[in-house]
């Protein structure tokens, strides 16, 4: 058994939602080689450290291969890992017929603290399985 085999069964959720995020972490891995990327995704949240049921589950995408880019200001750097997440969730989905994004929301930042380069939302595509299941937010891991 794979370490990521490991790490979905430890999780103290149904076995149906085990196998959508199985399927949706496989298609996403597909989608983001057939793109020329490279992703290194992790389930976190509610659905590691909480009593089921929960409202999602939270799966974070890192894009290995995106580097850095000197002077980019943080919000630039989160739309830029976001458009690439965003092609790799919408090229999984549309791949499975088992999935449909139902929100969509872009990289903000955190006005309230005062400052332009405080990032409050990095970005995350909210994927619903078909035709029931939780949904799995898939957050931006800047």
């Amino acid at each position: 058994m794979s370490d990521r085999e490991a790490e979905i069964e430890s999780l103290s959720i149904p076995e149906k939602e085990k196998q959508n995020v199985k399927e949706l972490m496989a298609l996403m891995e597909k989608s983001a080689n057939d793109l020329q990327h490279r992703i290194v995704l992790e389930i976190v949240g509610g659905a590691v450290t909480k009593e089921w049921p929960r409202k999602d589950i939270d799966l974070a995408c890192h894009i290995v291969d995106l580097g850095d880019v000197e002077g980019e200001h943080p919000l630039e750097r989160s739309n830029r890992f976001f458009s690439v997440l965003e092609d790799i969730v919408h090229d999984a989905v549309e791949k499975s017929g088992g999935f449909a994004i139902v929100n969509t929301t872009h990289p903000y930042v955190d006005h309230q603290q005062g400052g332009e380069d405080i990032m409050e939302h990095n970005g995350s595509i909210i994927v619903k399985p078909i035709p029931k299941g939780t949904p799995i937010e898939v957050i931006n891991n800047v």
